[in-house]
């Protein structure tokens, strides 16, 4: 094919590499770039990942085309053997044609905009599409080839969301109606592989449409039953779905947070920071929302978190951060309250650490997505909801307020907004330049401390008495050793059991 479809000089020069590989074995007739790496062609995006489908035996075309490139050979053991060379940034997976030609083997791929394939001999002209997928791509629609392939790996059904999701396309109406009739099969499929699939959908931008789709095809609740709890109106179970379409718009407007962080929140490059930590970050965090909104941690948060984690095979650090998120997330609703003393931000952020972003994140959310603001009164045990109308401030042009007031279709409150924002902004500065400075110093006071200057035996007393002191360190009330050794007596007057 024409190395000229690529920008990249060293890809341009690895594909050259290929086709030589190719023609020195006698398989350029037969040799095809298919699948992903054609669609990502014709869509003009980037190019990293290079599949390719032989006619003969995929691991000494690739052990030959590693040595000419100097690549690594990597064996793969997926459903159809893989072997994978990679080059610097590059990837490229050779595989054997899935049946006795390249059009059986397009024929038995997952979606048509994944069925095409261009000869390693020819040019772009010469696409091969038995599918149709081109005129798929083009329309931004995702089609199953068949029924029958979504039954082989069920998986597909997954993959459908996600690139759905991360393409932005829509599903379409046969293939969403298959994978309703067939979600039951996708515990068929290998855990970590659906663990796999789940993160990367819900790490795209833009995921809530598809994570929608998902709900509304069932396999969402199939994967994820908790979600559906008791309370809670989901698609199917009552005409009644504001519940869950509140959970979707709390989801949807956080994602819209973490997808496009710059003028939501105040120190934005705080938060970019936080949210690319981890590659993974986005897409927990965000999966967090959805289980926090859709009633799934209950008065349970961990049990329920960990049940999932465990299904579906997530580490131990991934199962650590949804729990943290989810049980802090109470907290979220009360930040004005925490912003009220040091001693309460000290609170706050002992139990919710570096997750303060996270959890701003999702307070910010809940603020742009009310619809309105009630007040109760109470009259002879009668109670009367009313409706307060706010009049929309006006906003300094171009500041992160107006741009997240004047949303067209957010009814919340802006002087809420504001307040919150504010409250952010000092609890961020509060985190930065006093407690993180305050956590990473010295303790004035230690156990030994206590055994030796007061005499005390170890108990729980201990505990108390170096929380109390570290508090009052972070919230800046004891900066010497002194002050924190005449803060220990002062606890001891208080409780002189702790002397016994």
């Amino acid at each position: 094919m024409s190395v000229n479809l690529f920008k990249s000089i060293m890809l341009k020069s690895l594909l050259a590499a290929l086709k030589e590989t190719m023609e020195q074995a006698g398989s350029l007739e037969n040799s095809y770039i298919v699948g992903g790496t054609v669609r990502d062609i014709i869509l003009k995006r980037e190019i990293k990942d290079v599949d390719i489908a032989i006619k003969g035996n995929p691991v000494l075309l690739a052990k030959n085309f590693a040595s000419i490139i100097r690549g690594t050979l990597i064996p793969l053991h997926d459903e159809f053997p893989t072997v994978r060379v990679v080059k610097k940034e590059w990837i490229f997976d050779f595989a054997a044609l899935r049946g006795d030609s390249i059009e059986s083997d397009l024929l038995s791929r997952d979606f048509t905009i994944n069925a095409m394939a261009i000869p390693i001999s020819g040019t772009f002209e010469d696409i091969l599409d038995v599918t149709d997928g081109r005129k798929d791509l083009l329309k931004g629609v995702v089609r199953m080839v068949s029924r029958d392939n979504l039954v082989a790996d069920p998986l597909r059904m997954l993959r459908a969301y996600r690139f759905a999701a991360q393409l932005g396309f829509d599903i379409d109406a046969g293939t969403a109606s298959a994978v309703s009739s067939l979600k039951g099969l996708i515990s068929n499929s290998a855990a970590e592989r659906i663990w796999s699939e789940l993160k990367a959908i819900f790490s795209a931008k833009n995921s809530s449409v598809s994570v929608r789709q998902m709900v509304e095809s069932g396999l969402l609740l199939q994967l994820i039953p908790e979600i559906s709890s008791p309370g809670l109106s989901v698609p199917g179970d009552n005409p009644d779905k504001a519940a869950f379409g509140h959970a979707l718009a709390v989801y949807e407007d956080a994602g819209n947070i973490i997808d496009r962080v710059n003028g939501h929140l105040p120190f934005p490059e705080r938060f970019k920071q936080y949210l690319h930590s981890e590659a993974t970050t986005k897409g927990l965090l965000k999966l967090a929302i959805l289980l926090g909104e859709a009633g799934a941690a209950g008065t349970n948060a961990v049990g329920t978190v960990e049940s999932i984690c465990q299904r579906f095979k997530a580490s131990l650090k991934e199962t650590a951060y949804l729990v943290k998120v989810l049980v802090n997330r109470p907290r979220t609703a009360l930040l004005h309250e925490y912003t009220a003393s040091k001693r309460a931000m000290v609170e706050l952020l002992n139990a919710v650490g570096d997750e303060l972003y996270a959890h701003l994140i999702i307070g910010m959310a809940w603020e742009r997505t009310k619809k309105s603001i009630h007040t109760v009164n109470q009259t002879n045990s009668v109670h009367t909801v009313n409706q307060v109308n706010y009049v929309q401030p006006a906003y300094p042009s171009g500041t992160a307020s107006q741009e997240i007031h004047t949303s067209p279709e957010s009814q919340a409150c802006p002087a809420n907004i504001n307040r919150y924002l504010n409250d952010a902004e000092s609890l961020i500065i509060f985190y930065t330049c006093e407690y993180l400075p305050r956590a990473n110093q010295p303790r004035f006071i230690t156990g030994k401390d206590l055994i030796e200057i007061f005499g005390l035996k170890p108990s729980p007393y201990f505990k108390k008495i170096i929380d109390e002191i570290t508090d009052g360190t972070l919230e800046g009330a004891i900066n010497t050793r002194e002050q924190a050794i005449e803060e220990v007596r002062l606890l001891l007057s208080e409780w002189p059991q702790a002397r016994e």
